[in-house]
């Protein structure tokens, strides 16, 4: 509604600079579009090892836009860590910063995802087997992105918890619960 309404003003200070709602709304579509032409459907699950930015709200609506599952972890954490993630939410595709590949790229031994991408430093992808780089994977992708028709009790995404009280378990959270 307020890419709609309010397209000019700024909706996130990020870096490398702000952006509006209108060039966040399209960068969401752009993810949607570039996820959907790579063969993510509704139901697949997205992991999304991303810092707070731009990319990781693309992401995130991204793929609930096209019904598809967000399963976003922190981007700081430990390859066991991981590799746990990977095997729990068994997904699809993988969003990763290139920061956090030192960690992630060992942890994938175990569950590699059909779709690779790499955010960040532009040559990290091109030493990954298979991984594509987030700006050249958006490039051809359509501004404008049809959404999947889900119901208020699909699946949107999932939230790991602590793990404090044992193994972190995957909090799931259905579209509905996004209004929250």
């Amino acid at each position: 509604r307020l890419a709609r309404e309010h397209p000019q003003r700024i909706a996130i200070l990020g870096e490398p600079a702000a952006l509006t709602y209108g060039e966040l709304a399209a960068l969401v579509h752009r993810a949607a579009a570039a996820l959907r032409a790579s063969g993510c459907c509704p139901g697949d699950r997205v992991l999304i090892v991303l810092p707070d930015s731009a990319e990781f709200i693309a992401a995130f609506f991204g793929a609930a836009k096209i019904g598809a599952v967000a399963v976003p972890v922190n981007s700081s954490t430990r390859s066991p860590d991981y590799a746990y993630y990977l095997a729990d939410s068994g997904p699809r595709f993988a969003i990763v910063h290139a920061s956090s590949l030192p960690e992630f790229l060992p942890a994938m031994l175990g569950h590699r995802p059909e779709g690779f991408i790499v955010v960040g430093h532009h040559d990290e992808a091109s030493r990954i087997s298979g991984a594509r780089n987030w700006s050249d994977w958006l490039a051809p992708a359509s501004a404008v992105a049809d959404s999947h028709a889900t119901s208020s009790t699909d699946t949107a995404f999932f939230l790991y918890t602590s793990g404090s009280g044992g193994t972190p378990k995957a909090a799931v959270h259905q579209h509905k619960d996004m209004l929250v």
